[in-house]
């Protein structure tokens, strides 16, 4: 984030966490604060029913307010998934994450967005059903949180990667162009 400082970082993040389009098959979400870096345990830990508490979440990170810290809330959203053998909409993990100018982050990035399971956005193999509506529709929610980031956020780079280290954009590019062949 362009300009970005330990007094406006809880801002930026209450700005990208009310965009975020969380589950309302499953509202409870859970704020952790980490000192230093995330392999440390949290030095808050507190489970909110849902947005209604969205509020009060906010005014606990403001009192747990530090260069060194970091903030994870751990959440749900809706996503089309393949259970029992047919496509259901249904609530998946997702975690968003802010840090302070002087935490310990991987990336040394100061907002950060885990997705969840790469295979959400991939179509799936044989076996599945036709996916690829399902799997379109998974990616335009993904598509929209990040241009309404785009709209709210002075953000200076965004990157999309996955968990195998390859860049996400590309693969999920070929295999559209693999399905729709």
């Amino acid at each position: 984030m362009r300009g970005y400082t330990e007094h406006n970082m809880l801002r930026h993040y209450a700005t990208a966490l009310r965009k975020f389009p969380f589950s309302r098959l499953s509202p409870s979400m859970q704020l952790r604060i980490f000192e230093d870096e995330l392999v440390e345990p949290p030095v808050f830990e507190l489970l909110y029913d849902g947005p209604q508490d969205f509020d009060r979440m906010l005014d606990e990170a403001k009192h747990h307010q530090a260069p060194n810290y970091g903030y994870e809330l751990e959440a749900q959203w809706d996503l089309w998934q393949w259970v029992n053998r047919e496509w259901q909409l249904a609530p998946a993990r997702v975690s968003l994450f802010c840090f302070g100018p002087a935490f310990d982050a991987l990336n040394r990035d100061h907002l950060e967005v885990d997705f969840g399971s790469e295979g959400h956005f991939l179509p799936q193999a044989a076996g599945t059903g036709n996916s690829l509506p399902m799997v379109q529709s998974n990616i335009r929610s993904l598509l929209k949180f990040v241009q309404d980031l785009d709209g709210s956020l002075n953000a200076e780079r965004r990157q999309l990667w996955s968990e195998s280290g390859d860049n996400f954009a590309a693969r999920l590019e070929s295999a559209l162009a693999l399905t729709s062949s």
